[in-house]
């Protein structure tokens, strides 16, 4: 599967990243993309999907509290 990161955004408590991935959706021209969670630590945990709309996510950013929003 092709993939491919288009935004990340550090969490204001810098533990983790929220990263908009791209990939591609059967057609080779079209995309559909999702937010991931990932751990910026060496040995940290695997990536986590946050989010799995058949029209995708983008452009995640934080709140000061820690929340995440994004466009769906």
């Amino acid at each position: 599967m092709v993939q491919r990161v288009t935004a990340l955004r550090l969490s204001p408590d810098g533990t983790w990243l929220a990263a908009a991935v791209q990939s591609a959706a059967g057609d080779p021209a079209s995309y559909v993309t999702s937010i991931w969670r990932i751990d910026p630590e060496p040995a940290g945990r695997p990536p986590v999907r946050l989010t799995r709309s058949a029209e995708g996510e983008g452009a995640p950013e934080f709140l000061p509290d820690g929340a995440v929003l994004f466009v769906s």
